[in-house]
């Protein structure tokens, strides 16, 4: 988690919502927002990779859209970086070529 919140892949937010509609008709942004509890504008954002968000909100992402938090997790590093999250991958990088090493 960033200083403000979860990068989120927008274009997953915005898939997801658009799959919830029935009959063809996609959910619109605004209906998202109102059964999120957020204003449109603050969906829009997310969408267009704008806006970070809260836990809480990825909460009620997941539980409206029935996907896990972690799948609209972003792994974009185009926005100011977080230094646990480089720490972690760090180290996760250097075990994988640990393991490598001992594999060959």
């Amino acid at each position: 988690m960033g200083r403000f919140g979860h990068r989120v892949d927008g274009l997953k937010v915005a898939r997801a919502r658009e799959s919830l509609g029935a009959n063809g008709h996609r959910v619109t942004q605004a209906e998202f927002a109102r059964r999120l509890g957020v204003h449109v504008i603050t969906l829009n954002r997310i969408e267009n990779n704008k806006a970070r968000v809260s836990l809480d909100l990825l909460e009620r992402i997941a539980d409206q859209t029935g996907k896990q938090r972690g799948h609209f997790l972003s792994d974009d590093d185009d926005e100011e970086s977080d230094p646990v999250a480089d720490l972690v991958k760090a180290i996760r990088r250097v075990v994988r070529e640990e393991m490598a090493k001992e594999l060959a």
